[in-house]
């Protein structure tokens, strides 16, 4: 059995949903699809690209109706940055986390970007992270407009 991440980490991240869309990257094996499902209020919100039917899921724009959706691995669709940026356009209350082992790039070098997000990098040490603020934290933030 995977051991779950410190609830403070999971706490941080439901706190950051309340007012952005979150990107959480790393390597993998350490823990984001678990967090995810930590995090999720309802388990149906969970949608992995690395799935069929979820994969088609969200090419159908068939999301299920909850209050927060978490999507792993999306950046392998090759239209990930336009496809999040209309559902947060939507400002319908929708919490967005995004997960993924694979470069997050969503600070673009032309047309739209999605800086509204904060990051948090997880390490493979993230299963006992230090505390955020300190300089070896395996969690970090690279967002510019983090509040």
């Amino acid at each position: 059995m995977t051991p779950l991440l410190p609830r403070s980490l999971a706490d941080q991240i439901r706190a950051d949903l309340q007012r952005k869309m979150v990107f959480v990257s790393g390597p993998r094996q350490v823990g984001k699809t678990t967090l995810a499902r930590q995090v999720l209020p309802d388990p149906a919100g969970y949608l992995s690209w690395d799935i069929p039917e979820h994969r088609d899921a969200i090419l159908r724009g068939r999301l299920p109706a909850v209050k927060m959706l978490a999507f792993d691995e999306l950046h392998k669709f090759h239209r990930w940055r336009a496809f999040l940026k209309g559902l947060h356009d939507r400002r319908d209350g929708t919490r967005i986390l995004v997960t993924g082992s694979g470069r997050l790039d969503f600070y673009r070098h032309g047309g739209d970007s999605l800086q509204c997000g904060c990051t948090r990098c997880l390490s493979p040490s993230s299963a006992s992270p230090t505390p955020r603020d300190s300089p070896g934290s395996s969690i970090w933030e690279a967002s510019p407009n983090r509040t």
